[in-house]
């Protein structure tokens, strides 16, 4: 074995079950959020339709209407922006406590492979890395036996 290996922190989070574990409660929150998206946009809809009714007019009915139109357009503006940061949050978050979780697996499986120094990919700083000293795999099996 190399006394240099890379692994794939990419696939680590993507494909051991705590990884998996945590894309399944982000689209679980992503789902939530759609579905008050969807439930405000019906509103949206059944509003503007309200308005169309109404037709063009200076009645204080229409003028309602149509703020309540623009209301409701800015707080689904203001939802999707919520929604978007909240999911970025939650991932971020989510993906650095694993990782804390994995640094300490990565140091004992490369003390055990008497490796000197691991190199993380995806990175700019690494150019090549050969199939050989790639360690990703076992990392990954003990990864998910923790």
């Amino acid at each position: 074995m190399s006394n240099i290996a890379v692994v794939n922190v990419a696939r680590i989070l993507d494909e051991s079950k705590k990884g998996k574990v945590l894309a399944a409660t982000l689209r679980s929150a992503a789902d939530k959020w759609q579905r008050d998206l969807q439930e405000l946009e019906k509103q949206f809809n059944e509003a503007r339709e309200k308005l169309e009714k109404l037709g063009q007019g200076i009645s204080d009915a229409h003028f309602k209407q149509e703020r309540e139109v623009r209301m409701l357009e800015v707080e689904m503006r203001h939802i999707q922006t919520k929604a978007q940061l909240d999911i970025e949050s939650r991932r971020d978050q989510a993906r650095n406590k694993l990782l804390q979780e994995i640094n300490p697996i990565m140091e004992s499986l490369a003390k055990e492979l008497s490796i000197e120094l691991v190199l993380t990919v995806p990175a700019r700083e690494v150019i090549y890395a050969a199939q050989a000293i790639d360690i990703t795999d076992k990392l990954l099996a003990k990864v998910d036996a923790a």
